[in-house]
């Protein structure tokens, strides 16, 4: 099965293997894919008909393979030495080899070791007395990259004590006031109870060490004259651990108070963040809601602002007498001119019940049909009537002069007859003396 980053590995790459040619091509489908894209409809390009839609959608494959690579499938035609080489070819070798290896799965056995003193041993007797290897060991790990949830309890081996204890182990039990191992003091301490160990348990360890050697250091019993020098010495003593202890209660105390503020002041952080969130998302809300309402009222603004627009155009024409001109036909999407009506005898796809309706002009296609035609049409349809127009000469300098000087003669002469029907002054064609102060003026 090919990686999703990895497609295309059934064309590309000649190690890939497949069970036969269906395999082959059902992962060229499934690494592909198809995009869903937008076509349009030239026949309703202009529409906005739910059932004349102006675009459909179809499906284009969404593969970006060359169309110079094979597809086709080819059956592998490897040999069985073929296929022994390159496995022989394949095996690890060399420093990368153990890294392949799997452990065995081996029976848990117990395993007790007897000291003894080596001291009183020669190496020949040492060598004869050794144990043979084992066929099975068990083996007890502890690793730091486990939770704690998983990990599992050390392996403890048995231990046995030497009756004679050998020199160095004498010396270590002079050393640390103590009979035999002193690893043996720590047998209270156990997986998960103080181990590992921390700080803690390495003070304690170092006061059970101070106070062996106390008790080694005090007078012996049987001497009565040092039985005072002893009680007070161990008072003292008794004092000193109680002191230590109320320190180390103090600690706990103080590391438990320390642990008890950083919680309250966690959970403070945490009740801040939630009421800052929760005032944060009332003002989203808020925010939101008021968007909401903006746009809703700018919407009905919008709507208003068009049907005063609209209403305006039937402020002298009612809207029933208005007829649509050309222009806002073509610019109207849902006029006839887009979506004709069928009672008018338009279908812009399909004729009703087989038949055509002819809405268009008629063509003749024959000489009978252009006879007919003549015949129908009227006269001056058929014998047009063409009056050229007149072309006015261009006249000289002195002829535009005398019809200047005419044009102004002609002015004041219809100047004077207005002036002759206004006063009442006048006769015919002569035009009496000018009017004097008084005439002109009689309220004076």
């Amino acid at each position: 099965m090919s990686q999703p980053g990895r497609a295309c590995d059934a064309l590309y790459d000649n190690l890939y293997t497949v069970s036969g040619p269906r395999d082959h091509f059902r992962q060229q489908s499934a690494a592909g894919g198809f995009n869903l894209e937008r076509a349009p409809e030239y026949k309703n390009m202009f529409s906005e008909l739910p059932h004349f839609p102006a675009t459909t959608f179809r499906i284009k494959p969404g593969e970006k393979i060359p169309a110079f690579i094979d597809r086709s499938y080819h059956a592998p035609t490897h040999s069985d030495v073929d296929l022994q080489q390159r496995s022989m070819a394949a095996q690890v070798s060399g420093s990368e080899r153990p890294k392949y290896f799997r452990r065995p799965l081996l029976a848990p056995a117990e395993i007790s070791v007897k000291q003894t003193r080596m001291s009183n041993i020669s190496d020949g007797d040492a060598a004869a007395f050794s144990l043979p290897e084992p066929a099975s060991k068990t083996v007890g790990t502890q690793s730091d990259y486990r939770e704690n949830e998983v990990q599992t309890t050390p392996w403890d081996p048995n231990y046995v004590i030497p009756e004679i204890p050998a020199a160095k182990q004498r010396h270590l039990s002079e050393k640390h006031h103590c009979d035999g191992p002193e690893l043996l003091h720590l047998r209270a301490m156990t997986f998960p109870d103080r181990l590992p160990p921390g700080l803690q348990e390495a003070r304690r360890v170092e006061r059970m060490r101070e106070k062996r050697a106390f008790e080694s250091s005090l007078p012996p019993l049987d001497d009565e004259a040092q039985l005072p020098l002893r009680q007070k010495m161990i008072e003292e003593w008794e004092a000193r651990e109680w002191q230590e202890r109320e320190e180390e209660i103090i600690s706990v105390q103080n590391e438990r108070l320390e642990l008890l503020q950083t919680a309250v002041a966690a959970r403070e952080d945490e009740v801040e963040a939630a009421h800052a969130a929760r005032v944060e998302a009332f003002k989203e809300s808020l925010t939101k809601s008021q968007a909401t309402q903006y746009a809703f009222i700018q919407g009905s603004r919008l709507k208003t602002v068009r049907q005063l627009v609209e209403a305006r155009k039937y402020v002298e024409k009612h809207r029933r007498l208005h007829s649509q001109s050309r222009v806002e036909k073509y610019t109207d999407f849902g006029s006839s001119i887009y979506a004709p009506l069928q009672r008018e005898g338009r279908f812009p796809e399909d004729p009703p019940n087989g038949l055509r309706i002819e809405t268009e002009g008629f063509a003749p296609h024959t000489i009978q049909e252009v006879a007919d035609l003549e015949a129908f049409l009227p006269q001056k349809l058929l014998v047009p009537k063409m009056v050229a127009p007149k072309r006015l000469g261009k006249l000289n300098y002195q002829q535009r002069q005398q019809a200047k000087v005419q044009s102004d003669l002609t002015t004041i002469g219809q100047l004077l007859d207005g002036a002759k029907a206004t006063l009442g002054r006048g006769y015919g064609d002569c035009w009496p003396a000018p009017l004097t102060d008084s005439e002109s003026n009689p309220g004076s």
